[in-house]
């Protein structure tokens, strides 16, 4: 492996893996948290009562995590019942992308 194929790999990984999940579990802390610290307080208290507050609406509800764990469900089950494989067109590079279908919708 050369130094451009190194940097490249090195590239790939640093963006697509490590700055995509931190920015998410930054986006979904920060839509989180920030709510519940401007809602009440425009400082933070000298009590640790504005953490248990952050804690309950970081978790959830009941409700919530029942709409996430059907949809898990549902995405688990619709990718293991797929069986038939369907190619589509040719790309400009030359690859045919494989896609697996559950219900045939067109010919």
């Amino acid at each position: 492996m050369n130094c451009k194929q190194f940097l490249d790999l090195f590239v790939k990984t640093l963006v697509f893996n490590i700055i995509t999940a931190v920015s998410i579990i930054f986006i979904v802390l920060a839509t989180n948290v920030l709510p519940v610290l401007g809602r009440k307080h425009v400082e933070l208290p000298n009590d640790l009562s504005i953490l248990k507050e952050v804690q309950f609406f970081t978790i959830g509800n009941h409700g919530s995590w029942f709409l996430v764990a059907t949809f898990f469900v549902w995405a688990y089950l619709w990718l293991a019942f797929t069986k038939t494989k369907h190619f589509g067109p040719t790309t400009e590079s030359r690859l045919i992308p494989v896609y697996k279908v559950f219900i045939k919708c067109f010919h």
